[in-house]
């Protein structure tokens, strides 16, 4: 079962603010869920790097590119929308442009790893607040999502339960390239948020998407 997704629009590509759709509590899809969703949608994001540099229109040695921006969503149905700020879209290669645009839609609301806290945006209501940064360059791959907690004890008691959970993917059955993200993923917690962090080595990703292709 895939993470219920908000269908408001975004737009990676460009900076500014734009508006997304009330986040609603009901919609929290389980640890597992959003774990699973998390892994597949690095997997595939890996794949269509690999697809287009079989095509010749992605260069491993030549390519690089950062995207980075945060939302908030608002815990509750209102007249309020979210918002999302675009903080940075570099890239040169107009190829990957669809790539990371899609990629960047999959990765805005957290995973459902936030809490709903206080917060003065949305007439007052409480609010579910994340961020990401992915970006490839010639140390090689990295993803960041962050999250925001109720508390500094509720982003570090989140730690455990992430772990072991990403554990669980890891089996013998499991795709290589899951393996492998999982192998490079770590988390840690900092005030009130929570940090995933999957790091790819470029030598490891060079040969993650050789394999991939064969």
């Amino acid at each position: 079962m895939r993470s219920v997704r908000s269908t408001g629009a975004l737009t990676a590509c460009a900076g500014g603010h734009g508006p997304l759709s009330t986040w609603r509590e009901n919609e929290r899809s389980s640890l597992p869920e959003s774990v699973q969703v998390y892994l597949e949608d690095v997997e595939q994001f890996l794949a269509s790097l690999q697809d287009l540099s079989r095509k010749g229109r992605f260069d491993l040695n030549l390519d690089a590119f950062e995207v980075a921006q945060g939302s908030s969503l608002p815990c509750t149905a209102g007249n309020s929308v979210g918002s999302y700020t675009a903080e940075k879209f570099e890239n040169r290669n107009a190829a990957l442009d669809p790539v990371l645009g899609r990629f960047s839609k999959r990765l805005y609301y957290g995973y459902s790893l936030f809490d709903c806290v206080p917060s003065t945006k949305f007439q007052g209501k409480q609010s579910a607040d994340s961020r990401f940064d992915f970006k490839l360059n010639g140390s090689g791959f990295s993803l960041e999502v962050t999250v925001k907690k109720s508390s500094p004890q509720s982003a570090f008691l989140m730690l455990g339960p992430l772990g072991q959970t990403f554990k669980l993917f890891r089996t013998n059955d499991a795709s290589t390239i899951r393996n492998r993200i999982i192998e490079n993923t770590t988390f840690r917690s900092e005030n009130d948020q929570v940090f995933v962090v999957t790091r790819l080595p470029r030598g490891s990703l060079e040969s993650l998407l050789a394999m991939n292709a064969q």
